[in-house]
């Protein structure tokens, strides 16, 4: 049943095309997803939206074009164990996340 869930949420289609990089935590080689939006009109400005455990990217795909309407350049992680992420076989954690968020961004 689990195995048939995770294989779904893979198949939804996202909004925006998703880049990924190379993670290794814990000891196990992963990647992480995520889409960066740009406006048309580039203001400077950028808001990362964050999910929760049991969440993904896509849950933000409504906020996602009012965002980048008013200019914003919108980054949306799909944290390691989520979404289009890979899912390491490791302890998660916020705290064990959090560095990872600056790789979405400083590129």
């Amino acid at each position: 049943m689990l195995a048939r869930c995770i294989m779904q949420a893979q198949q939804v289609q996202y909004p925006y095309p998703q880049q990924r990089f190379a993670v290794h935590l814990e000891g196990e080689d992963s990647y992480m997803s995520y889409m960066d939006v740009h406006p048309a009109n580039e203001t400077g400005k950028v808001v990362i939206l964050f999910h929760g455990k049991n969440f993904n990217g896509y849950y933000f795909k409504d906020l996602i074009p009012l965002l980048v309407q008013k200019g914003y350049r919108v980054i949306v992680p799909d944290l390691p164990g989520w979404g289009r992420s890979g899912k390491p076989n490791l302890h998660y954690s916020f705290h064990m996340l959090a560095p990872l968020i600056n790789r979405c961004w400083i590129r």
